[in-house]
């Protein structure tokens, strides 16, 4: 067994020992980490697409998105109605009046 995997490993190294290597310049080698690192995004977005199509994830996520934005819309109306009958917001703080009035009793 040991004969046969040493005899395998020489054989390996002499094939490395007969490959030819190349060196990339700073910038090709930059340009190809980029190319790989866009590939992986798109496969994984292209994986995302797929399984919104396959589990009818989009449909939902629309849906989701609508009432998100309807929930915010009923917050906003119901902050300005808040807002338009909150003595506070006209202007005054209600509690100067008071600590006004205060005052002249003593």
């Amino acid at each position: 067994m040991g004969i046969l995997w040493k005899a395998k490993i020489e054989k390996l190294y002499e094939e490395l020992g007969n490959m030819e290597v190349v060196f990339f310049t700073p910038e090709a080698e930059a340009d190809l980490d980029q190319d790989f690192k866009d590939m992986r995004l798109e496969q994984r977005e292209a994986r995302k697409q797929l399984r919104r199509q396959i589990y009818g994830w989009s449909d939902k996520q629309k849906q989701i998105e609508e009432q998100q934005k309807e929930d915010l819309d009923k917050e906003k109306q119901i902050e300005e109605q808040q807002e338009d009958l909150n003595p506070n917001s006209w202007g005054g703080n209600s509690h100067d009046i008071f600590n006004n009035r205060g005052s002249s009793y003593y």
